[in-house]
């Protein structure tokens, strides 16, 4: 059974009530969370979608948060077997900050939200293009050494490392470079450290996805494995954080200080585990 922490306060304020934390969306995070690529092809634990199912059945809204696309997602589901919102996923949450609606297999996009972000990430974009290969330079003269990079204009500047502390060193230079740009924020993916979209990152977007729904953000379930996963389960944005058993330590960690749920199974059986737990189906 996962491992789950109060939400109590630990400075003298009331405990939180049950009723203000009933879960009541459910958001997972795609690669090495729900689908687990170490197997030959994408593979999704049928547990997962058991207990993601007996949760829409109680009125839980399901659905997936990743940096891929909504045709890539549903090419991967499809490719291991899950079928596309029958009855998940009701939602998902696209590059990170874009909403749709999945109605009878359709997408429905949440026009007005997308169109925010996609205004500011153009902002972004070409606060990258001026500002970039100086951010760049920055990090080579620190002694990094970068291995490739990629400005999206959909998600902002992507910079390969060699290795996961290269990429740490170089999350903490470009924090300090970009401190001053309100709609930058950065975050490492692996070896990969990110300028990106501060409004537009997960758990920015599942906050402003459950106002939307009239919701508490603690009635949010955010689950992952990642650092790009890190602001959606941490109880930055006030959602209730889950880490699957594969997820980084760091991961596992923030989640544990905010209350959250830690498995002990990994990957898809890690999700059912939380799901589970967070939701008493068992």
């Amino acid at each position: 059974m996962a491992e789950h922490l109060s939400l109590a306060s630990t400075d003298g304020a009331k405990p939180v009530a049950p009723s203000a934390r009933a879960i009541r969306l459910i958001a997972v995070d795609l690669d090495m969370t729900l689908v687990d690529w170490a197997a030959h092809g994408p593979h999704v634990d049928p547990r997962a979608i058991e207990a993601l199912t007996a949760a829409d059945t109680r009125g839980v809204l399901c659905g997936i948060a990743s940096g891929r696309w909504d045709w890539d997602m549903q090419y991967i589901l499809d490719r291991a077997g899950v079928l596309w919102g029958e009855p998940f996923p009701r939602f998902i949450v696209a590059r990170e900050k874009l909403i749709s609606w999945v109605t009878c297999g359709a997408l429905c996009p949440d026009e007005e939200w997308n169109a925010a972000r996609t205004r500011e990430m153009r902002q972004l974009a070409d606060t990258c293009l001026e500002f970039g290969f100086g951010w760049l330079s920055a990090l080579r003269e620190s002694g990094l050494r970068d291995e490739r990079w990629n400005l999206m204009d959909d998600y902002g500047l992507e910079i390969g490392l060699p290795s996961v502390d290269d990429a740490g060193r170089a999350c903490e230079i470009l924090a300090e470079q970009v401190k001053d740009i309100p709609l930058a924020t950065v975050h490492r993916n692996w070896v990969s450290a990110n300028v990106v979209l501060s409004t537009g990152t997960k758990g920015a977007t599942l906050r402003g996805l459950a106002q939307r729904k009239g919701l508490d953000p603690r009635q949010v379930l955010a689950i992952g494995d990642n650092l790009n996963d890190l602001d959606m389960v941490n109880g930055q944005h006030g959602l209730t954080g889950g880490a699957v058993g594969n997820a980084i330590e760091e991961v596992k960690a923030a989640v544990r200080v905010s209350g959250g749920y830690v498995a002990q199974a990994e990957y898809g059986a890690g999700v059912a585990e939380i799901v589970t737990t967070a939701l008493r189906l068992r």
